[in-house]
């Protein structure tokens, strides 16, 4: 079993490409959470950014005048949002030992519950019990009227075959696989990065990222328990969700 704070995944290569090349459901998942506050008259309050990465939604919220606080388990991850979003607070810590403040919002956003980094031998029932454990906590803690905004990867994410692709722009490059197991409900992604600096010398990091696959209606049920309105969405505003993705907003009753 990995210890709960070492770091197996998103490393300096990875995290930096991600940042640049991969943010654009973070930003469409911040003006999703800023235009639900808005409609519930909430305008200042803490936003808890749980598996923060680079720190996108975290510079959204707080630019718009929120307090932010971001949890990652990555090192170079928190590094770059301590640089991308100066305005937020930032700890490293897995989302079952985060310690959510009181707070306005809490968003999980880039199938951060799906991932078993903190624990390798984690299976599906495992991964729903951390993020029941996790919603029932955030419930505690937030504010009337409330939000939690989450999104994960479901059966179907990948498909029947494997798929590979490359993604290149710049200096970097990056290959990819992913394979399902339909049975196990289980994804993993094999990612190959590759930097070419000034020089000509390339600089590469392979990760492998294993991942269990929610039901959405074994999620919607757990935030309906933990307390939460249940809303499904279609998608992040101007970010059509691919197959296999779902998005869930609860809101505080």
């Amino acid at each position: 079993m990995t210890s709960p704070l070492t770091p197996p995944a998103y490393g300096a290569l990875l995290a930096r490409v991600h940042h640049e090349g991969f943010g654009d459901p973070a930003r469409a998942a911040a003006r999703t959470l800023l235009a639900e506050l808005g409609s519930a008259g909430i305008a200042s309050g803490t936003v808890v950014d749980l598996g923060c990465g680079s720190g996108i939604l975290s510079r959204a919220v707080s630019e718009a005048g929120y307090d932010a606080v971001g949890f990652d388990l990555s090192p170079e991850m928190l590094e770059l949002a301590r640089e991308h979003a100066p305005g937020a607070s930032f700890v490293r810590s897995t989302l079952a030992e985060a310690e959510i403040p009181p707070c306005v919002a809490v968003a999980v956003v880039g199938e951060c519950f799906n991932y078993t980094f903190d624990d390798g031998e984690r299976d599906v029932g495992a991964g729903l019990e951390v993020l029941e454990t996790v919603a029932a906590g955030a419930r505690a803690v937030l504010a009337p009227g409330g939000i939690l905004l989450l999104d994960f990867a479901t059966p179907g994410r990948v498909g029947p075959e494997p798929r590979e692709g490359e993604w290149e722009e710049g200096e970097w490059r990056v290959n990819y696989r992913a394979v399902e197991d339909p049975r196990a409900r289980t994804l993993v992604r094999t990612i190959t990065s590759t930097r070419t600096d000034t020089e000509g010398r390339e600089v590469r990091s392979e990760e492998s990222h294993a991942l269990v696959l929610f039901d959405p209606d074994d999620v919607a049920l757990r935030l309906d328990v933990a307390g939460f309105e249940v809303e499904r969405l279609a998608e992040y505003d101007g970010f059509a969700l691919p197959p296999g993705w779902s998005v869930l907003l609860g809101r505080a009753e």
